[in-house]
This record gives C-alpha cells, sequence and structure tokens, in this order.
C-alpha cells in the first residue's frame, strides 16, 4: 500500500468503520463525506477512484469520518442539502430538508395551472427556505413571503434565494406564526414543528442532537401548529385560496378533524412516495 492512499481506499475504509457502527446508509454517507472533503463533485470522484489523496483531504475527511461516527448527520457535516434537485445550504438553525416535504411542492405546483400567474404565497416556518425558494424557483411570477421566528433561520433562507436568483420574489418576516403577517395571500403553505412533546426523547440522535428542537416541538398531542393556523389562516388568505401543510405520522384523521371543526372546505389528503398520508391541502 502506497504511504498516500487512494479515494478507493479511504472509501473502503469509512464504509467498514460506518457499517460497524450501525449507520443506515455506510457507502452513501461515506462517498458523500469524502467527496465533500476533496471539494469534488460525485462525478468527479467516480472518476478519481484510483488517485492518491493528499494529507490535507486525509485530515478532513478524518475529521468528517468522527463526527458522523459521532452521530452527526452527513447534511450538518457539509453543510447543505438537496431538495427538488437544489441544494440548500443550511446552518443551525434550520432543519434539514425532508424528501417528504417535495410532496408538498408537488401538490402546490400541480395546483397552478398557469404558471405564470402571479401568486402570493405565505410560507410559516420557513426555516433554510426549502419550500419558499422552491416555489419561487418553480413559479416564475409568484412572490413568497416566508416567515420565521428565528433570525438565523431567515439569514439561511435569504442566503438560499440569493444563491438561487429569486431574492427579489422571496421576502422574509420576522414572525410568531402570523403575529407580523400582513395582507392576504392566494396559498398559504407550512411544514410546521409536529413531533409531540413526549417522544422528543426518543428521535435519533442524528435529529435530536442536531435539528433545533423548536422545529420539531409540535406540543403534547403534536397538533398545536395546526389548531392556530387552521384558526387564523382565514385572516390572511384570499376567497377562493389554499391552505396547504405537511403533517407526521398517523395525524391524517386529527388534521382532517381540525380542519372541519375550523370550517375549512373541500379537504384532500395526499401520500408522501412511501404510500404515508402526509400532506394536507383545503379551501378557505
Amino acid at each position: 500500500m502506497p504511504d498516500r492512499p487512494s479515494f478507493a481506499e479511504l472509501l473502503l475504509s469509512a464504509v467498514n468503520a460506518f457499517d460497524y457502527a450501525g449507520v443506515d446508509t455506510p457507502q452513501l454517507d461515506a462517498r458523500l463525506l469524502l467527496s465533500h472533503a476533496a471539494g469534488i463533485t460525485h462525478a468527479e470522484f467516480i472518476s478519481r477512484t484510483h488517485d492518491l489523496v493528499d494529507e490535507a483531504i486525509q485530515d478532513r475527511f478524518s475529521d468528517y469520518v468522527s463526527r458522523r461516527l459521532a452521530s452527526e448527520p452527513v447534511h450538518r457535516i457539509t453543510g447543505s442539502r438537496e431538495f427538488y434537485g437544489r441544494e440548500f445550504e443550511l446552518g443551525p438553525g434550520s432543519l434539514v430538508p425532508r424528501p417528504d416535504t417535495e410532496t408538498l411542492v408537488d401538490i402546490v405546483v400541480g395546483t397552478i395551472s398557469d404558471k405564470s400567474q402571479p401568486l402570493k404565497i405565505l410560507d410559516l416556518g420557513t426555516g433554510s427556505g426549502a419550500i419558499a425558494v422552491t416555489l419561487a424557483c418553480e413559479l416564475p411570477a409568484v412572490n413568497v413571503v416566508a416567515v420565521d421566528i428565528s433570525e438565523n433561520a431567515l439569514l439561511d433562507c435569504a442566503a438560499n434565494a440569493s444563491r438561487l436568483g429569486v431574492e427579489n420574489r422571496v421576502h422574509t418576516l420576522q414572525s410568531n406564526m402570523f403575529e407580523n403577517v400582513e395582507g392576504v395571500f392566494d396559498l398559504i403553505v407550512s411544514n410546521p414543528p409536529y413531533i409531540p412533546t413526549g417522544d422528543l426523547d426518543r428521535l435519533a440522535p442524528e435529529v435530536r442532537q442536531h435539528d433545533p428542537l423548536g422545529a420539531l416541538d409540535g406540543g403534547v398531542d403534536g397538533l398545536d401548529f395546526y389548531r392556530l393556523i387552521f384558526s387564523e389562516a382565514r385572516e390572511h388568505i384570499n376567497a377562493k385560496g389554499h391552505l396547504v401543510m405537511e403533517f407526521g405520522i398517523d395525524q391524517s384523521d386529527q388534521m382532517k378533524s381540525l380542519a372541519r371543526k375550523h370550517g375549512w372546505r373541500d379537504i384532500i389528503i395526499r401520500n408522501d412516495l412511501a404510500g404515508i398520508p402526509r400532506v394536507l391541502m383545503a379551501n378557505s
């Protein structure tokens, strides 16, 4: 074995360590972290598997592997996560975007037949801006007000909007839900906290130790934010407007009941790619 290992040898060593530690996706995690340590794309990595790795890259990769073995998520280490085909930068104040949330974007984009229609969208609890920025990218005529209580999350959102070229149509607003929101919108979207407080301690350490708890804790039954949104959203939505929200596993029946209780109509539940009820859409 040469003094300097190859990319393939470093990859194999990390995969074995992750596999032994019970990491769910050892091959993927090792490849992502090694590519990030080397500052190369996945395609470049494939073409360079037999290249020898210099000491600086080895040191960075060794640090990343240690952090991953300590349950830090890959996307916290790399500082970004792909969502809807685009890369989103992440700070400690933002929840890591999940693939499940792409279902919400699919529904909103599919609901709007005329993509040139100049609509106003409100995104409650925007975090990194994954929903707000993606909708602005997919719908070139919309303007989005991206709301979050966290100033750090709003900085992440603004940075992602700027990097993806939609900063003129994504407007950040620091607010505790509707508190500072003004005006009326065509759509209100949200992926609010929905984990019951009693379940937080049972979350995987990757989530419990590294995602902001304020973006996870939905109260005793996980539905506190939905009660508020169903109750107050009508004041900020036009007569033909849509309310679209992601929710957690086994919350579908409660979501429909809450929507009906607060007078929302035409309630539709959509499944995510795993076939799990994930998103509610209702009309005002």
